[in-house]
């Protein structure tokens, strides 16, 4: 269920992966998902992009026409993924 849930998530999901040290990963979407799966779409995320540390941020954006949105909900999370997936 975790993995159809993450998967939905993505799949409506701006995902972007930025170099760096430690590398980046930010997915901004317009759904909540249940807080206690933010880890693990947190690492996800990062670990489809990135090996090693990776630090992840989740936003969520409420669905709209404002030109300036303001998230609804943050998520910070350092990753740790053993290899690129």
């Amino acid at each position: 269920m975790l993995d159809v849930l993450i998967a939905a998530w993505l799949t409506a999901a701006t995902v972007r992966e930025l170099p760096g040290q430690p590398p980046v990963v930010l997915a901004v979407g317009r759904t909540v998902p249940a807080t206690a799966r933010w880890r693990d779409l947190a690492r996800t995320v990062a670990c489809r992009a990135f090996a090693g540390e990776v630090l992840t941020y989740l936003l969520v954006w409420p669905p709209g026409e404002s030109e300036s949105p303001i998230p609804v909900a943050f998520y910070r999370e350092r990753v740790s993924c053993p290899g690129a997936v």
